[in-house]
């Protein structure tokens, strides 16, 4: 049901856009009312629409992969369209009404007409350019930590955290290779990876023997530890965003082989103690999607019932979520990603609405939230209001 509620909503929106671009055509040019033009025209315009869709009916070929790449850009211009369409007929709605109070003209001249709709073109189209070119410039930001704890031998540990790579694809060899650089040249103690790894389907990464060998090479002194996020199993997408019902899709068992390859210890439910033995790090399952039918993500009772709270507690939860009970049970600091802090604008504005923490550090009572707005990106490849980032947090010791 779900997915059908998504297409029709999707149709909505076409059918709207289209509607709103015919007119402001018809009124600017009049030579498009000619029948022939509206037959090549507005073809062309469902044809862009629907290559949302050729993920799920084109078989792979390089043909397929354009037309991924056409319907993910599509789908980024498309809401920005949407966007100031919107607030367009919103500003001719309250000007009608000003003018009906008044009891003036309200017909709206030509040249604003032409003005109108070319800045909706215009600045949809900068705001996707800039977004998919932006995504590519992947930040380091540093921050301090203090945990008022002894740590026997270190005073302060070097974390580099990141999370949603999204390798697939949008993010192939070449990001994922300038990702481990830029982990690599800041000489981590320890690399946390907070899930959302993969993008779904593991056919989509297009050299996973040499991705797999890049991420073997991370280099830390204590390790690279890990958990799945939601977008780590097998699950269609269309126009990059999951749209189907299944709510226990499970995951590649090729993911969890790459990641063991590489190295990198992926926590699922699990408590360990790491740093030679001298922090406790514990990583859940996703709560949202746990990878396999059957299996519920563990209760923060169980899963931290024996913990040695006199050593620094380390948590890594893919979502930023249960804030306030993590602290409470003696959590020192919580890595997690999930939000991309909205990604892109205006999705920015609502990202800190759904979520305590949405993106940077939060002290909830004696824990520190740390949430990365992620490498990669879901959905549209663009990035307007966030960075692509990678967190180097130093945390003090006591």
């Amino acid at each position: 049901m779900f997915k059908w509620l998504m297409l029709f909503i999707y149709v909505a929106i076409n059918v709207y856009l289209l509607w709103r671009i015919n007119n402001w055509f018809k009124k600017i040019l009049p030579f498009l009312k000619n029948k022939w033009i509206h037959a090549v025209w507005l073809p062309l315009y469902c044809a862009l629409a629907c290559t949302v869709f050729g993920d799920l009916i084109l078989p792979e070929s390089l043909f397929a992969k354009v037309i991924y790449k056409i319907g993910n850009m599509w789908i980024g211009i498309m809401i920005y369209l949407l966007m100031f369409a919107l607030i367009t007929d919103l500003c001719i709605v309250i000007h009608a009404l000003y003018c009906k109070l008044k009891k003036s003209d309200h017909k709206i001249k030509l040249h604003t007409y032409y003005i109108a709709g070319s800045m909706v073109i215009i600045i949809s189209a900068v705001l996707t350019v800039y977004g998919s070119i932006h995504m590519n410039n992947t930040r380091i930001h540093n921050y301090d930590v203090y945990v008022d704890k002894h740590v026997e031998g270190i005073s302060d540990l070097n974390v580099v955290l990141a999370a949603d790579i999204h390798i697939g694809h949008t993010i192939d060899a070449k990001m994922v290779e300038q990702f481990v650089e830029k982990v690599n040249s800041l000489n981590p103690d320890i690399v946390i990876l907070a899930g959302d790894i993969f993008n779904n389907d593991f056919d989509d990464i297009k050299e996973p023997v040499k991705i797999n060998n890049m991420l073997k090479s991370i280099k830390s002194k204590y390790g690279c530890y890990a958990v799945y996020g939601n977008h780590d199993v097998t699950e269609p997408l269309v126009g990059g965003f999951s749209v189907y019902e299944d709510n226990t899709p499970v995951r590649d068992p090729r993911m969890e082989k790459m990641l063991y390859d590489a190295g990198i210890r992926v926590l699922m439910d699990e408590t360990i103690e790491v740093c030679d033995g001298k922090i406790v790090l514990t990583g859940r399952l996703d709560g949202e999607k746990t990878g396999s039918i059957g299996t519920e993500r563990m209760g923060l009772n169980e899963l931290m019932s024996d913990i040695d709270y006199s050593k620094p507690v380390f948590m890594i939860d893919h979502e930023p979520e249960e804030l306030l009970e993590k602290a409470e049970h003696g959590v020192d600091i919580c890595f997690s990603g999930h939000t991309h802090a909205g990604q892109f604008f205006p999705l920015t504005l609502t990202s800190p609405l759904a979520w305590d923490n949405d993106w940077g550090i939060l002290k909830v009572e004696n824990m520190y939230s740390i949430v990365t707005c992620g490498v990669g990106v879901y959905g549209p490849a663009l990035r307007v209001g966030t960075d692509s980032e990678i967190m180097n947090i130093k945390v003090h010791f006591n």
